[in-house]
């Protein structure tokens, strides 16, 4: 999965016009965070009451923030799998 993101990134970056590439996940997932963190992403913040997840119910939930901009970027060589 961490891959699906890389390749993602890439073709972000791939116009010159984008200078920052980002994602939101819940704080619960742990899964998404392994992801985000392998694919070479940071954590910027933590968005209090930020989305709704129905599965959760309606209340709205805290989510992480990341972002990885141009120059931390190593075509796609961050992180290992």
């Amino acid at each position: 999965m961490a891959e699906a993101v890389r390749r993602m990134v890439a073709l972000a970056f791939a116009d010159p016009a984008v200078q920052r590439v980002g994602a939101f996940c819940d704080i619960d997932n742990t899964a998404s965070i392994r992801v985000l963190e392998k694919a070479g992403m940071s954590r910027e913040g933590r968005r209090k009451s930020w989305l709704v997840l129905p599965a959760f119910g309606e209340t709205p939930r805290d989510a992480y923030s990341y972002a990885i901009k141009r120059e931390e970027w190593r075509g796609g060589q961050s992180g290992a799998d």
